[in-house]
């Protein structure tokens, strides 16, 4: 019997809600009763900020209904530009409240709201300073993606914009002033790509970021054999939409590798490690209709223990290994295609004849803990998982065994797509 995925995500969309500006020089600036658009759930509001100084500043901070936003990205010019963010599930109105590094003339902003995203991740942004004609940086971009950009100068005169497909502000402020605000949904990924704003030559700046949707962790199925067998029905995960990647691991105290009777399976490795004394199987899918089971055959009569996990907007990148003859925790270290926003799952198999205990490494959550039970070469298995936008810069990292066995552990890192 197979089993119809759920119900994709809403479209991601980015809806232009509107500007505030002030032009009293200050050095703070408070708005309330902003209205922010409806309010969903996975909301994440952007606010691009252009304060107007005689000198060059920064944006220092901004908060909405007093919660810090997170700085993507700003320069610092007479001319300046900032891009803000923050998780913003609830309300239709906002207090919002933005503070240079020192006064300016006027401050000016444009709101943006993401939804439909699920989870947003910031892929990649950057900025520039001029004071020619046109004023460019450029981005990384990914496909299915969205990408908002600010721009100021010191010219009121009206400018032209490339790489944006949709201009939401282009206008005069403040009498001294052209403020430009814009979006676009990239339909391929890019690396580098080039954004522009373009008027007549003066003191000007330039921020833009890209965004996409976060990986996010799902869900797990798990197994755990309960006699050693040649064959074993695996379940398949029940919650998952199509397009998730399914990743299988698999820990057995077989000396032979296993098969993977049902199509559609990526291995990514495959082996038995005489150090570790078992066999680590690990290989993804694209989820569609799966079936209730997915079979897994081997040579030897052995147990076996696996779990299939769900990832949401994954897609494989590489992995590490390190084993021992004798260990509680193995030291492993992995390069991540982007650290921030990669996703990564330790796998640690420990041979040993009875159900042990183990702490995930720092930073990590642990979504399995199996055991053979008693058959013929017990292994114990340990999965965890590192979420995306962590503060956790390291990927070299460490599980905690409350015994010291024949082990073999792994970091598999999943990147953003």
């Amino acid at each position: 019997m197979l089993r119809a995925a759920g119900l994709e995500l809403a479209s991601n969309q980015v809806s232009y809600v509107g500007d505030i500006s002030n032009t009293t020089g200050a050095t703070t600036y408070t708005f309330t009763g902003v209205g922010i658009g409806d309010a969903t759930s996975d909301r994440v509001f952007v606010i691009g900020v252009m304060l107007n100084a005689g000198s060059a500043i920064t944006v220092s901070s901004v908060t909405f209904n007093g919660n810090a936003m997170t700085n993507i990205v700003g320069t610092s010019s007479a001319s300046n530009t900032a891009l803000f963010r923050i998780d913003a599930p609830s309300g239709t109105t906002a207090n919002i409240v933005i503070t240079g590094s020192g006064a300016s003339n006027g401050c000016y902003a444009a709101m943006y709201s993401l939804t439909g995203w699920g989870s947003v991740a910031t892929f990649n942004s950057n900025s520039a300073t001029g004071s020619s004609a046109t004023i460019s940086t450029t981005v990384n971009t990914a496909s299915g993606g969205a990408v908002i950009g600010i721009q100021n100068r010191f010219n009121t005169n009206s400018v032209s914009s490339s790489g944006f497909t949709t201009q939401d502000s282009n206008k005069s402020f403040d009498g001294t002033q052209r403020v430009f605000a814009g979006n676009t949904f990239p339909t391929t990924a890019a690396t580098g790509a080039t954004y522009s704003v373009t008027g007549t030559a003066a003191t000007n700046s330039i921020a833009v970021a890209s965004f996409n949707k976060s990986m996010q962790y799902i869900s797990v199925s798990t197994y755990s054999a309960v006699s050693a067998s040649t064959t074993h029905n695996v379940p398949a995960p029940t919650v998952y939409n199509a397009g998730d990647l399914i990743v299988m691991f698999i820990a057995s105290g077989s000396d032979s590798t296993q098969a993977l009777t049902d199509a559609g399976w990526t291995t990514v490795v495959n082996t038995y490690n005489a150090t570790a004394d078992n066999t680590m199987h690990v290989a993804y899918r694209t989820a569609g209709s799966e079936p209730s089971t997915y079979g897994v055959t081997q040579a030897t009569s052995r147990g076996l223990v696996a779990a299939c996990v769900v990832l949401r907007n994954a897609a494989y990148n590489t992995y590490a290994t390190a084993t021992s003859a004798s260990s509680s925790g193995l030291a492993v270290s992995v390069t991540p295609f982007d650290a921030i926003n990669d996703g990564i799952i330790y796998y640690s198999a420990l041979s040993e004849a009875s159900d042990r205990s183990a702490t995930p490494p720092t930073g990590y959550t642990e979504i399995a803990e199996l055991y053979t039970g008693t058959t013929f070469s017990e292994v114990n298995l340990q999965i965890a998982y590192r979420v995306p936008n962590s503060s956790q810069s390291t990927t070299s990292v460490t599980n905690s065994w409350n015994i010291s066995a024949n082990n073999q552990s792994s970091l598999f890192d999943f990147k953003n797509a």
